[in-house]
């Protein structure tokens, strides 16, 4: 079975070996045939693309949805946090854990500090 599966396996490459051998041979015996101009040209290649083609209507139609669905979103979180209060686990958190909270109003960054030892 292990030697079937090995000679299965070396197969496809011991064929494209073969089959490529005399073809590298004839393309190095041209290379020195042609002029040295025409290495300078540019090779060109076929132009490939597996994304499907989207109208431009479509695509705007998707971005007011998209831009909805997150306004939305927003709106919710934001009437949560003005209508909830802090969790108590939270709280407790804050006030009794090794960490000092610093929060400053404007900016993104909330960052954490603690002294461990001689560390900070």
């Amino acid at each position: 079975m292990i030697s079937l599966r090995a000679l299965a396996r070396s197969a496809p490459r011991t064929l494209s070996r073969l089959s490529t051998a005399p073809v590298r041979r004839h393309a190095a015996s041209q290379s020195l045939l042609r002029s040295p101009l025409a290495s300078l040209r540019p090779r060109l290649a076929s132009a490939f693309s597996t994304s499907v083609f989207r109208r431009a209507e479509a695509a705007n139609e998707v971005d007011e949805q998209l831009s909805a669905k997150l306004d939305s979103e927003i709106q919710f979180e934001t009437e949560v946090k003005d209508n909830e209060p802090t969790p108590t686990s939270v709280n407790d958190f804050i006030e009794n854990g090794p960490f000092e909270v610093v929060d400053v109003a404007g900016q993104e960054e909330v960052v954490l500090k603690r002294t461990y030892n001689d560390e900070q």
